[in-house]
């Protein structure tokens, strides 16, 4: 919940330092606070994995540092061209061989360790290796059904993944499968056949098709005929399938000229215009204008050059790029980025072995950190300088202005309007540090970065502060360094609360109804199109609001981009339905809910009602984390009406397992373990754990209990699995005493991680478990050398095999004062 937000304290520099008689500057830039653009998604802060590291597992912590420094929630998977290849269940084909590379269960664990979401890319040739390890064919029909199958898994899932992709790159996949005349037709009609059998098991999935951004012949001919025109045509007349999102793939700075010089990338940031009003006109002309915004678009693969051009992506240049690349997506409404951004897998780069922070891994922590949610209209006089602003959630306005020129320092003339600044404010500087890469362009390849003369800080805490001046009038003259980015955040001269409606705060479980949103204002406590309250109901907000039959009210009038924001307190942990009632005449709608920034539903789909009083339920089932939150209820389309939203909590899950370990044990059988004089009150640690397992290729010689109460929210058969190198066995209660507990499986010597099925031991019988009741469980696990990993598995009622993740766990702790003993 947000309070009264007070000054900055900062230091105030001397006014010759940073501001300048305005005949001075060079250039201006200039931001209206009230022209609003949008609310941006996480999703713009992705990211690519490389599943071809086997270090990216989750079991690494040097690399799980870097992991958590990009703070990336979408995670792209299995990442580039190996979808083409490969089968998302079996990476490690054949026969988990290929333990250099992180098969999906891996991954799995990796997501649910930093609470993301996976963004699958769908095997589109249908070519994998079968157990032999020979590349068969298995033909579309192979494909589409290995497709479903994905999404039924992943469905059963809290954090279920909500975007995918057919295939990889342009021609489809040209890596695997590809023929000379392929083509965006041939294409199409394949995406739609995928898209409908994929969403007849989850409609509430965004599924995104390959494509060009320009209408003209592919300079390399791996295709035929104008890619995506051709691929919208098909899809759209043979089977009335439309793309969610078109896919867009981009390597700015990857060539040279002709005299093999670097060639400078401020131009290149502008591609992302040149894109948007390409895309626009391909979908206005071949489909209709109509889905034109509809239709959204995503840069799931890019980067900042490539390493055949003296590795640019590991200069100074990427960070400078990368943070205006992003914003660019961001103003022009595109709907998610994901970066090569762990820059880890060239094992013979400088650095590697120190698990070095490349520049370029600052872009989306900086942007995510410090750039607010709702961008506002920002422009600059010089191209060569952009400029873009925000409003954050406390009605501070941030701008970020990065010069592009190499060796010319600039001073820039700031008008702001229609905001009211403070005196004071908060300054950050990105300049390049170290040396000039070899062949690099002047300051702007340099390998380092400095931020406000720290070198090189840590990339989740570049919040060393300067101080800037605000003259009366919100107008100021500013220095700008060559090659620099200036992150500027004013707070408002007048501070506005943001308070819950009628001082109460809502609480979850419970019903929040949707009319009472907090008080605060405009880009406050909410964001509405129009003026006034059209519907002339209730409250004197800008929001409309109308009264119904039944002696209520409910929000209308509804439009893309607005939102609403309400004061709640989550009381305790835990899988949760959220049911919104909603009211369309005749359009499908779609929104999304936040809690303090955090998208925790994805686009929430919903079908017409009939009439603008016709209230029916849309559920869609989250996982939310006890405490207080600013929730926020974003409209993705036009018309539509809400009356309120209900939570309703399952079962008592809070999340969390607890790990405890003995280290330097040595022997194969758990029997080693439970033998040893220090278990089981002494271990060497411990940790909670947000999935029931343990990390993989972690250490060796040690022993691992992992403990806590299961929390089944539906009465039913289950099977419980284990899979374990070395030793490993599972132990269920009838109830929730320990001491009622017994072994219903176990592997005796090793299985491979996630190899539920490689000996009938490893499965339980049947066990009937009550919904509402908890069920103590134990995993006991012992490794000697070697690989090393441990997991439990389910299936039951409405969940397909899978390792039982948090929502369904709590751990074996005597209260929750005790989770300040252990790191997470």
């Amino acid at each position: 919940m947000k309070s009264t937000i007070t000054l900055f304290s900062v230091i105030i520099f001397l006014l010759l330092s940073h501001v300048h008689p305005v005949n001075a500057a060079d250039l201006t830039v200039t931001v209206d606070a009230s022209e609003y653009i949008r609310s941006i998604p996480e999703t713009m802060y992705g990211t690519n994995m490389q599943c071809w590291d086997s270090k990216q597992n989750g079991g690494n912590e040097n690399v799980n540092i870097l992991i958590a420094a990009m703070g990336s929630r979408n995670v792209r998977w299995p990442g580039g061209s190996w979808a083409n290849g490969h089968l998302w269940s079996d990476m490690e084909a054949p026969n988990y061989s290929q333990t250099w590379k992180v098969n999906y269960g891996e991954s799995m664990y990796r997501i649910n360790k930093f609470d993301s979401m996976m963004q699958p890319i769908v095997n589109f040739s249908g070519i994998w290796n079968d157990d032999t390890g020979i590349d068969v064919n298995h033909w579309e029909d192979g494909a589409i059904a290995a497709a479903v199958d994905w999404v039924a898994e992943q469905s059963s899932r809290v954090n279920w993944a909500r975007y995918w992709e057919i295939g990889n790159e342009i021609g489809g996949p040209w890596e695997y499968g590809y023929f000379p005349e392929i083509s965006g037709t041939y294409y199409g009609n394949s995406f739609a056949r995928f898209s409908s059998a994929m969403k007849a098991v989850n409609p509430g999935i965004k599924i995104g098709a390959c494509a060009e951004p320009y209408d003209e012949p592919q300079q390399w001919g791996w295709y035929q005929g104008l890619w995506t025109r051709d691929l919208l045509i098909a899809a759209d007349s043979n089977y009335d399938v439309k793309p969610d999102f078109l896919i867009i793939h981009s390597y700015p700075g990857s060539y040279q000229d002709a005299s093999y010089n670097p060639i400078l990338l401020s131009s290149d940031v502008m591609l992302i215009s040149d894109y948007t009003t390409s895309l626009d006109a391909i979908i206005s002309t071949s489909i209709g204008p109509q889905y034109v915004g509809k239709i959204k678009y995503w840069m799931t693969e890019w980067d900042t050059g490539a390493t055949d051009s003296y590795n640019r992506e590991k200069a100074y240049v990427s960070v400078l790029f990368n943070i205006q690349y992003i914003l660019e997506m961001c103003k022009y409404d595109w709907e998610g980025s994901n970066p090569w951004s762990q820059n880890i897998y060239y094992m013979n780069e400088a650095g590697y072995p120190n698990y070095y922070v490349f520049p370029r891994w600052y872009a989306a922590p900086i942007v995510n950190n410090y750039f607010g949610r709702d961008m506002i209209a920002a422009s600059s006089s010089d191209s060569m300088i952009r400029a873009y602003a925000s409003r954050d959630d406390a009605n501070n306005l941030t701008l970020i202005m990065a010069n592009n020129y190499s060796s010319t320092d600039k001073t820039v003339s700031i008008n702001i309007s229609s905001f009211g600044a403070a005196t004071t404010g908060q300054r950050w500087l990105i300049q390049p540090a170290g040396s000039i890469i070899p062949g690099g362009v002047n300051i702007q390849d340099y390998n380092d970065l400095i931020i406000n003369d720290v070198i090189h800080p840590e990339p989740l805490n570049v919040a060393s502060l300067s101080g800037v001046s605000i003259p009366t009038g919100d107008s100021f003259d500013i220095d700008l360094p060559r090659s620099s980015i200036l992150i500027i955040k004013i707070p408002p001269a007048i501070q506005t609360a943001q308070l819950p409606y009628s001082e109460t705060t809502w609480q979850i479980p419970g019903t929040i109804e949707a009319e009472n949103f907090d008080s605060g204002g405009q880009f406050v406590a909410y964001y509405d199109t129009t003026a006034l309250n059209s519907g002339e109901q209730y409250r004197t907000d800008d929001v409309d609001i109308e009264s119904c039959s039944e002696d209520c009210y409910y929000v209308t009038d509804i439009k893309t981009g607005e939102w609403l924001e309400y004061s709640v307190d989550v009381n305790s942990s835990g899988l949760y339905k959220i049911t919104a009632w909603i009211a369309s005449e005749d359009s499908n709608g779609e929104f999304r809910i936040e809690f303090s920034g955090r998208d925790e539903t994805g686009p929430v789909l919903f079908s017409p009602t009939g009439g603008t009083e016709i209230f029916n339920n849309t559920d869609i089932n989250v996982f939310l984390k006890e405490g207080l939150y600013t929730m926020r209820l974003l409209m993705d389309t036009n018309d539509w009406n809400i009356d309120k939203l209900t939570f309703t909590k399952f079962g008592n899950g809070t999340g969390f397992a607890l790990r405890e370990f003995w280290t330097g044990i040595p022997g194969t059988a758990v029997t080693d373990l439970t033998s040893n004089v220090d278990y089981p009150d002494n271990p060497s640690d411990g940790e909670l754990c947000k999935s029931f397992e343990g990390p993989t290729g972690w250490a060796d010689y040690y022993g691992t209990r992992i403990r806590g109460y299961l929390h089944p929210d539906t009465t039913g058969t289950y099977y419980f699995y284990v899979a374990s190198d070395d030793g490993g066995e599972l132990w269920l209660s009838t109830d929730d005493n320990p001491a009622n507990a017994v072994k219903i499986c176990q592997v005796s010597n090793w299985v491979n991680a996630y190899q539920w099925d490689s000996s009938a031991e490893q499965k339980s019988a049947a066990i009937t478990l009550i919904a509402g009741q908890k069920y103590y469980i134990e995993a006991r696990h012992k490794e000697h050398n070697g690989g090393d990993s441990i997991a439990i598995g389910w299936e039951g009622p409405g969940i397909i095999k899978q390792t039982i993740t948090g929502p369904y766990l709590s751990p074996y702790i005597m209260s929750f004062a005790d989770l300040d003993n252990f790191p997470d």
